[in-house]
């Protein structure tokens, strides 16, 4: 997990971090979750139709209900479980815009990726897949 943590962290970051700092980082999120664990006040996170989940297993259901909804054809649920976790997040974003280019809504995916270019970092995931659909803002650019 704290591999996973660390990821996110460094994904945030407009230069690729060196492996000694990414390293220094991982063992900050570890020691940080052991000395502050105990006073973190854990609530819990609504996914509807699914219920509340606690922090520690939400992603990890997250990625079950969205993937089995994935699966199943049911393209609207797994926009809704994917739109459903707080905070904006490179992965859930693409997930999102997975779903509404399977839907035949292009022009909204587009716009989420538009409006979340600021939360791009250094492997550009979302800058990547705005080129791939065209959209607007990089086509200003050039």
């Amino acid at each position: 997990m704290s591999g996973e943590v660390t990821t996110t962290i460094t994904d945030l970051s407009h230069r690729q971090p060196s492996k000694t700092k990414f390293a220094l980082i991982r063992v900050s999120v570890m020691a940080s979750c052991l000395f502050l664990w105990p006073l973190v006040v854990v609530r819990a996170v609504e996914i509807e139709p699914f219920g509340k989940f606690e922090p520690g297993a939400l992603l990890s259901v997250q990625r079950f209900l969205y993937d089995s909804e994935v699966t199943l054809g049911h393209l609207e649920q797994a926009l809704t479980v994917a739109a459903a976790v707080p905070g904006r997040v490179d992965v859930f974003i693409l997930q999102q815009v997975d779903c509404l280019v399977a839907l035949g809504r292009r022009e909204e995916a587009i716009a989420l990726l538009e409006r979340n270019l600021d939360i791009d970092g250094w492997r550009g995931a979302l800058r990547r897949r705005l080129t791939e659909l065209g959209g607007r803002h990089l086509r200003a650019l050039n």
